[in-house]
């Protein structure tokens, strides 16, 4: 099993298969140990994706919690 898993777009470009096979292969994933790393344009789908979500905006990384 992979120890970390790159996806961009993950909720996009799976549409294809639906969101909820891209999030539970993401959970199953993450329950055999591995970091996942998702970049995706859309808040919303980082969000579904994960339990804490940055920001990369014009070069400065911030946790979009922090505001």
């Amino acid at each position: 099993s992979p120890r970390l898993l790159a996806l961009y777009e993950p909720l996009s470009a799976g549409r294809a298969f639906g969101t909820d096979f891209v999030l539970r292969g993401v959970e199953r994933a993450v329950s055999a140990g591995a970091v996942v790393l998702s970049a995706t344009q859309s808040l919303d789908d980082a969000r579904s994706l994960g339990t804490a979500p940055w920001l990369l905006h014009h070069g400065v990384l911030a946790n979009v919690d922090d505001g």
